[in-house]
């Protein structure tokens, strides 16, 4: 979804005007009817964030690009051991990941045929 979109979204949410988003941002209305119908497809970083306060969002909330999953303690600790080993030692890890890997997927695919 492209940033207008996403303005018009959170505006609808919020129960605002075009008019009350325009008062409350400081951003013209022309400029916020340019956004939002994808003329401007790139704002300035000031006139986004000016919308974001008036929104009560985050400059995180217009962003819908796929968020990185987070990683459990395990997985931490895994990677700080990974770390301490020396080249060998990781190039042992690294051929024992990719076998497993492809173990799974053999059997994953067993199971779909």
């Amino acid at each position: 979804m492209d940033i207008g979109a996403l303005i018009s979204q959170k505006r609808k949410q919020a129960g605002m005007t075009i008019d009350e988003l325009s008062d409350r941002s400081g951003v013209p209305k022309g400029t916020l009817n340019k956004i939002i119908n994808g003329i401007t497809r790139d704002p300035q970083l000031e006139t986004v964030k000016a919308i974001a306060r008036a929104l009560s969002c985050t400059l995180e909330d217009f962003d819908d690009s796929p968020k990185p999953r987070a990683i459990s303690q395990d997985e931490y600790t895994m990677i700080e051991r990974y770390r301490l080993l020396d080249p060998a030692g990781r190039e042992i890890i690294d051929i024992l990941i990719e076998k497993e890997v492809a173990r799974l997927n053999t059997l994953r695919d067993s199971f779909t045929k």
